[in-house]
């Protein structure tokens, strides 16, 4: 252990470094609850998309719905929704990149992030 004689700065110092590590843990675990809430909302236009789809009977509307819900949940982010009619069922999947940080990171670390997926399958109603 140092001993140090003049210790005026000493509580300074120790402050400034828990800090550090405080604000690394808080900022971690903000942006572990946005990329969660992300999750959830690609997994909700991905069910609300195929639903649609699976009720009007169009594919085309299901597709506006997903849109629609898709710039609500995610203003100015790319997402990817393709739907298909694969037999019986409706499959629509949903793609999006979750930059870490927004656009700071983005920048830092030449678009870093994870891509985020949903899928979901409806029976297809056909009202003809």
């Amino acid at each position: 252990m140092l001993i140090v004689k003049n210790d005026k700065g000493q509580i300074f110092v120790e402050a400034v470094l828990s800090m550090i590590v405080l604000l690394v843990l808080f900022f971690a675990i903000f942006e572990i609850a946005l990329l969660l809430r992300d999750a959830v909302y690609v997994n909700r236009v991905a069910r609300e998309t195929a639903r649609e789809a699976a009720i009007t009977a169009d594919i085309s509307a299901g597709e506006a719905k997903g849109r629609y819900l898709s710039d609500l949940y995610f203003k100015g982010k790319n997402v990817n929704i393709t739907t298909k009619i694969d037999g019986n069922v409706v499959v629509v999947r949903v793609k999006m990149r979750h930059v870490f940080f927004g656009d700071f990171t983005k920048r830092l670390f030449n678009g870093g992030g994870v891509d985020i997926g949903g899928e979901a399958i409806y029976p297809w109603h056909d009202n003809t």
